[in-house]
């Protein structure tokens, strides 16, 4: 690197932290974190929150690995998503070595979680280390200092819901015969002798989509029909994203005639999202002449429906307005290296009578990743008014840039198509090389006049050079047509892979029996150090409650369980986050008082209304004593459950409350004593 160009870096970064700054061209809170991050994260203390930032950081056909972590909802996070098959649970007594056991987890388990006090600081480096060489993460509950991060902001970047301004120009197509038609002319673009798409001053003769050339031609003599041109239009697209780029940076090419920023920057500067979008929508028609439409809204698929109607959707009620939407409108958002895999899982979902994102949604994501696995949690992800970028799990790895020098052909785009074809197969072999996916290219072109343009791509597959060296061509093209194009040959193409991480198919490099192996190797040496019970995995049964319908069987065990239809099923039909491992015993009393206790008779009904909770170490005292009490504002239940008495069950009934600071409990009677089960999410 010349130091002219590590000046030229150093001015970007500054200029980009100005931006930031005032608001105007901010990238909002990206994060781009540098080689060396601890892959240590600080868990959250609620199991809902816990269970949900394992499913997120865990790559798809991932193990996660647990130890020390009790009362885990293993049947709610089965429904969440988790894949019940793909988790190790570690149970090493105090006379084990803790330490090389959760090594050897680590090696078997892409995530693994941990609540271990007999972890030394020297102990914590090793297995932070260890992690970091192995592309593992690593959540514990408890701090470990100088080595974890906060894993609930981790989590709320990953997934949490961005605010996206979408410019959608519908016609675009149309707009750019303007390249090739005169002013008001009638023109059309073609395929397989139909039109596509036609103008406004062809529509107003009569000329419809799908109408054959000479139907066309009939009713517009003067029709003018052009094939489609993927250079043209890359040449009229690239003057609406300059226009774009006036308004707001950070701005993103998802395909010819949408683009996209995060909206936070621009309204910011702009006053508000009204006054954001007003503002695109002028400049973009004064550039270009073009008719855009804008939307803002949380997520991909929710901004660009909105941008086809011209709205701005409230923060956080993007679900609900993406519920109308039909499924398969999601399907563009989808990264390209499944899209024929989310085509098929979309055509199937269809024929089942699910056509909305409210009918997707409402089978719940556990059976939806259950069934389509890392698909289904894309599309999940894409309904909800997410974004498909959170599939990609794992460390975010130093952006990957190659770059190539033009000395000759630097005017023509054809003739730099050899070395572009070249350095998008030298990206492509660099990602899988190291097991690495990419959804973002950022394109830097430089010319000998000091000119320069950078473009970015999102929601391609970088690891495909076709597209790589496609993408290139279009904004190449789009530049060279430009007011302020380039002011002479081009000389320098850089083309960079942005957050790149480890792939969810990463393992079909060696195909899935390897890593399989490997999982197994890993889990016999942690059996003949510990004992053949060190590793359990949890398994889902048909059961009345939420506590027999989850078995903990050893490694390589074939449980005998029973059915989940029918009368299994039981009243328990929503199982708790949290399910503690022993009851905590809890009073229930009424709104007289103290000596009020709500009892639940032989016919299953309650004494009294319960009022209060009672828990504590003075559970067993009065009401108004040094007992802890809550109030309760709802109950659902009792729910009573005569237990099998082959098994030596005895009777119980479950009542699940609602309190009023907020708390879901799920209760049980047993024994004439109240006991805390779990707790909601």
């Amino acid at each position: 690197m010349t130091d002219a160009h590590a000046r030229l870096l150093t001015a970007r970064d500054v200029l980009n932290r100005a931006e930031q700054a005032v608001g105007l061209r901010a990238r909002d809170d990206v994060e781009h974190p540098q080689t060396g991050t601890s892959p240590v994260l600080l868990g959250p203390s609620g199991r809902a929150e816990l269970i949900r930032l394992l499913i997120d950081v865990c790559p798809s056909e991932g193990w996660i690995g647990v130890c020390g972590v009790g009362n885990i909802g293993w049947e709610w996070a089965s429904q969440q998503g988790m894949d019940l098959d793909r988790v190790l649970v570690l149970n090493a007594g105090k006379d084990h070595q803790v330490g090389d056991l959760c090594s050897l987890l680590i090696e078997a388990c892409d995530v693994v979680c941990l609540d271990v006090p007999e972890l030394s600081s020297a102990q914590q480096r090793t297995l932070a280390a260890r992690a970091r060489s192995m592309g593992r993460t690593i959540v514990t509950l408890r701090p470990w200092p100088g080595l974890s991060r906060d894993g609930v902001r981790q989590r709320m970047r990953l997934v949490g819901l961005v605010r996206e301004l979408v410019g959608w120009g519908p016609p675009l197509t149309v707009h750019c015969l303007v390249v090739d038609l005169p002013p008001g002319g009638a023109g059309a673009v073609v395929h397989s002798e139909r039109v596509e798409v036609a103008s406004g001053a062809a529509r107003r003769a009569g000329v419809r989509s799908g109408m054959s050339i000479r139907e066309a031609t009939y009713v517009c003599p003067d029709l003018v029909c052009l094939p489609r041109d993927p250079d043209r239009e890359a040449r009229a697209f690239g003057a609406v994203v300059d226009a774009f780029d006036s308004v707001a940076a950070g701005v993103e090419c998802v395909r010819h005639g949408v683009a996209r920023c995060r909206a936070r920057g621009p309204a910011r500067w702009h006053g508000s999202e009204e006054g954001a979008a007003l503002a695109l929508v002028s400049a973009i028609e004064e550039a270009v002449g073009v008719e855009c439409f804008v939307g803002i809204a949380d997520g991909p698929v929710a901004s660009l429906e909105a941008a086809r109607e011209g709205r701005i959707v409230p923060a956080g009620e993007s679900r609900s307005f993406l519920g109308r939407i039909p499924l398969h409108r999601a399907l563009w958002a989808v990264p390209v290296a499944m899209t024929h895999r989310a085509a098929d899982a979309i055509e199937l979902l269809t024929g089942l009578g699910v056509h909305t994102c409210a009918d997707f949604l409402a089978l719940g994501r556990g059976r939806v990743c259950e069934r389509f696995g890392d698909v289904g949690d894309v599309l999940w992800n894409l309904a909800s008014g997410g974004d498909s970028a959170i599939t990609l799990a794992g460390r975010i790895q130093p952006d990957i840039t190659m770059e190539c020098t033009i000395d000759v052909g630097g005017e023509s785009i054809d003739t730099m198509m050899v070395p572009i074809g070249r350095i998008a197969r030298d990206l492509s072999q660099r990602l899988g090389q190291g097991g690495l996916v990419s959804q973002t290219l950022r394109i830097d072109v430089e010319d000998g006049g000091g000119g320069e343009r950078t473009r970015t791509w999102s929601g391609c597959d970088v690891c495909a050079s076709d597209d790589v060296a496609l993408r290139v061509r279009w904004t190449l093209a789009g530049w060279t047509s430009g007011v302020e194009g380039p002011s002479g040959a081009v000389t320098c193409i850089r083309v960079t892979a942005c957050d790149p991480r480890v792939g969810r198919s990463a393992s079909a490099l060696w195909g899935r029996s390897d890593r399989e192996r490997d999982v197994s190797r890993s889990v016999v040496r942690i059996q003949g150090m510990a004992g053949p019970d060190a590793l359990l995995m949890p398994r889902v049964q048909g059961g009345y409650d939420p506590r027999s319908r989850v078995v903990m069987a050893r490694w390589g065990s074939e449980p005998l369980l029973r059915p989940r239809e029918g009368a299994w099923d039981g009243r328990i039909a929503q199982p708790p986050a949290t399910l503690f491992d022993k009851p905590v015993r809890v009073r229930i009393v009424g709104a007289s008082g103290a000596f009020d206790d709500v009892r639940v008779d032989h016919r299953g009904a309650l004494s009294a209304a319960p009022a209060y909770l009672v828990s504590g170490r003075e559970a067993s005292q009065s009401v108004s004593g040094r007992g802890r009490r809550a109030a309760i504002a709802r109950v659902e239940g009792p729910w009573p459950v005569e237990g099998r008495w082959w098994a030596q069950e005895r009777p119980r009934a479950y009542m699940r409350a609602l309190l009023e600071d907020g708390r879901d409990v799920l209760l049980v009677w047993k024994e004439g004593e109240w006991a805390i089960e779990g707790l909601a999410q």
